[in-house]
């Protein structure tokens, strides 16, 4: 799923962050609580206007029960680091 980010650089919208959720019966609230981000950040990240950094994309993999690699695919997509 592709979209444009708010930099107007194309970019993927992370593996369907949104669709993961939803299929372990999470809200937008409780994964920003189990990654430690606001849902702001959550909707941004679903919406695909921005990416996790590195430290919040390894505890979004593990609150959504997947590989890193399974929500950023090697297609060029870097996960900010700072």
């Amino acid at each position: 799923m592709w979209s444009v980010c708010r930099t107007d650089i194309l970019c993927t919208n992370p593996m369907g962050i949104g669709d993961l959720r939803r299929t372990r019966g999470l809200t937008q609230e409780e994964l920003a609580r189990r990654v430690r981000v606001s849902i702001r950040t959550v909707a941004a990240w679903e919406r695909g206007e921005s990416l996790p950094r590195q430290r919040h994309a390894r505890a979004l993999a593990r609150a959504l029960g997947v590989a890193i690699d399974d929500l950023f695919p090697a297609n060029g997509t870097a996960i900010p680091t700072s």
